[in-house]
């Protein structure tokens, strides 16, 4: 699998990604590249029912559009 990750945006060293890595069905994580030891930490996990098919950081919301038994559906998150 090729791994591939998005970014949603960033605020100062800290990114917002989407990303496939160890989740074939996506999910968002984020990362703060000024740390001793970066490391990915999940915010919204990979859901085995559903997969991420965009995302984006609106203001203080992430703003997620899954698919589901080929529907999609949007629900929104405050995340700072």
């Amino acid at each position: 699998m090729v791994l591939i990750l998005s970014s949603l945006g960033n605020e100062g060293s800290k990114f917002w990604l989407q990303t496939n890595k160890e989740a074939s069905r996506e999910k968002i994580v984020t990362i703060d590249i000024s740390s001793d030891n970066p490391m990915f930490e999940d915010v919204v996990p990979e859901d085995p029912d559903a997969l991420i098919m965009q995302a984006a950081l609106v203001s203080d919301h992430l703003v997620l559009v899954y698919s589901r038994n080929v529907r999609s559906f949007m629900p929104v998150k405050l995340v700072r």
